[in-house]
């Protein structure tokens, strides 16, 4: 254990991020400002001690933020620099006045925006499926939410307590997830649970039928995904399967993206975003427990320890549920704990 009374004021505060990419990063950007004001923490942190010394530093990282901005920095970059600086005096209880809207970075991108997938698109996806298997994969991506490695990496024994008929299941996937190849394709490293609608388990239960009958001898070893032969699933399957079924479903299309680099606006990562619109429209709106089903990194630790199991099957239950008359109370229906 890391004895923090050796540490210094920037090390302890580094190492409450879980990421190492934000930690370089914070890292980074604060080395920057302390160049900027010649200044040392232990300066910056005595200076804080007052009301002006305050509004000295507080100004101290809007000029920072000029100074990014003067160098060639775009306006987004300067921002996520300024508010790593701001982040340091937070924790150690030092609270700057609030940044001005000017400082912000710009609301509305200069490029198109990804389009989102819609309910109705989805189903005609599933109608372009050739066989009962593309349309499982599918509709796993769609209800995990999981980047393809993740996907084509599990295994039964991640299902916790099992695959039930007619009930939803949870996912458990480790920080370290290795695939056929041994390497591990959990890209944020973070232990995360999500689940399955109980219509998904009952076509998985279906499908492993089918493998038992071309005498694949299923065990918790066996991969969540596989052909009825047993061939694992690979992230190449997943990728042309959405292009595919988004192609012959006509809802493809090739949108702008940065830097005039074009993209196709189907593609497996947006079945994140669409996951996460779902539930919010379930009534399901908290931010972190929708965090945890995506596997994004903890905001802080043990941020998804407070989630129940009895929660993340109550939650896939209502993405089966039918519309309901009224939105009112949504936020308070999740049955999550208010933060």
């Amino acid at each position: 254990m890391t004895n923090l009374e050796k540490l210094d004021p920037v090390d302890e505060w580094l190492i409450n991020f879980t990421s190492e990419k934000t930690k370089r990063g914070y890292r980074y950007w604060f080395n920057k400002f302390l160049q900027f004001t010649h200044k040392t923490p232990k300066e910056l942190l005595d200076a804080t001690e007052t009301r002006d010394g305050r509004r000295q530093v507080d100004l101290l990282t809007k000029q920072f933020f000029n100074q990014l901005v003067a160098e060639g920095y775009s306006k987004l970059s300067a921002n996520i620099a300024m508010n790593s600086v701001r982040s340091f005096f937070k924790y150690c209880g030092e609270r700057l006045p609030p940044i001005p809207e000017s400082f912000a970075p710009p609301k509305e991108p200069t490029y198109e925006q990804r389009k989102s997938l819609s309910s109705e698109e989805f189903q005609k996806m599933l109608a372009k499926c050739e066989t009962p298997y593309e349309k499982l994969i599918l509709e796993t991506l769609a209800d995990t939410g999981g980047r393809r490695g993740v996907l084509t990496a599990l295994r039964l024994r991640h299902v916790k307590d099992g695959l039930q008929e007619d009930a939803p299941a949870i996912i458990e996937v480790p920080s370290e997830l290795l695939n056929k190849d041994d390497e591990n394709v959990n890209k944020e490293k973070v232990s995360h649970r999500t689940g399955l609608t109980a219509k998904t388990v009952n076509e998985l239960l279906e499908h492993l039928e089918k493998r038992r009958k071309h005498k694949e001898r299923v065990t918790a070893e066996s991969w969540l995904l596989a052909d009825e032969a047993g061939k694992p699933l690979s992230p190449e399957h997943i990728y042309r399967l959405v292009q595919r079924t988004a192609k012959e479903a006509k809802i493809q299309r090739t949108v702008q993206g940065k830097r005039k680099r074009k993209y196709r606006a189907i593609h497996p990562h947006i079945f994140r975003s669409y996951l996460k619109a779902r539930m919010k429209e379930k009534g399901t709106l908290d931010e972190i427990f929708l965090d945890m089903l995506l596997g994004h990194q903890e905001r802080y630790r043990g941020a998804y320890d407070r989630y129940t199991d009895d929660q993340i099957r109550e939650a896939y239950r209502k993405l089966e549920t039918q519309p309901s008359s009224s939105t009112t109370g949504a936020a308070s229906s999740s049955g999550l704990p208010k933060i």
